[in-house]
């Protein structure tokens, strides 16, 4: 027997809210998605370094002191004391190469202390580890007509990006360590300078930190998912 034109027309429309409810749900899931990607993101965005600057130089130690909106690292000197550019392509790069390499992996070990904003400070002589990723264009090599002892020979500058993770000790949450990812940019100039009491050329880099656009805070982020979940809710109520 044949379906009735009234049997049809409710399985129609059994089909068409079945439809509409599965639009719904998948609306309504994608922005719960969007909303906990969004939260887990701003959770996890790293220390931003938006000030001072990392200096290597050829069988030396260097005194840092970096910085951002979250975190200070002062009175920072690398150990040990003999400490150069391991790990920086420059390192091995030739002086008289018309470009110059910035990129590279360096570990720094520091005698320093970090300062938490909005947190006590930690005990004087905390240990600080940067295990930083440095990477940028090539700078162009500029020599100059310098002959002195300690005198800049060649330098180049060029834009860089550098990742990594700061870790401390000293700290009673957790026991004895912090850790967090860093993140930051700037300008790097590299080169090489005439050692003292020779003609060998040894190589150098600088690493200038500049701020940074600022990252839109968590409370910011709730709201724009929450705007997501309300145009899509809109949507679906023009759709019915």
């Amino acid at each position: 027997m044949a379906p009735t034109p009234s049997t049809r027309i409710q399985s129609l429309k059994a089909r068409s809210v079945f439809r509409t409810n599965r639009r719904r749900k998948f609306a309504v899931g994608a922005a719960m998605l969007s909303l906990l990607l969004i939260a887990s993101s701003a959770a996890a965005e790293p220390f931003a370094i938006t000030s001072g600057a990392f200096t290597f130089v050829f069988n030396s130690s260097s005194f840092v002191e970096v910085g951002g909106p979250q975190f200070l690292v002062t009175n920072g000197d690398t150990n040990p004391e003999e400490f150069g550019l391991p790990g920086l392509a420059l390192e091995h790069a030739n002086p008289f190469a018309t470009t110059l390499p910035v990129s590279g992996r360096i570990q720094v070990n520091l005698s320093a202390r970090l300062l938490l904003t909005g947190h006590p400070e930690p005990e004087f002589g905390s240990s600080v580890l940067f295990d930083l990723m440095f990477n940028g264009p090539a700078a162009v090599a500029h020599p100059t007509d310098a002959a002195c002892e300690g005198c800049l020979v060649i330098a180049g500058t060029s834009p860089f990006r550098v990742t990594g993770v700061l870790t401390a000790q000293g700290f009673d949450d957790p026991p004895g360590i912090f850790r967090r990812d860093v993140a930051g940019s700037g300008t790097a100039t590299v080169g090489f300078f005439r050692e003292f009491g020779t003609d060998t050329l040894r190589p150098f880099a600088n690493f200038e930190f500049a701020p940074t656009a600022p990252t839109p805070e968590p409370a910011s982020l709730m709201l724009l998912a929450a705007g997501i979940v309300w145009v899509g809710r809109r949507r679906l109520r023009t759709i019915d």
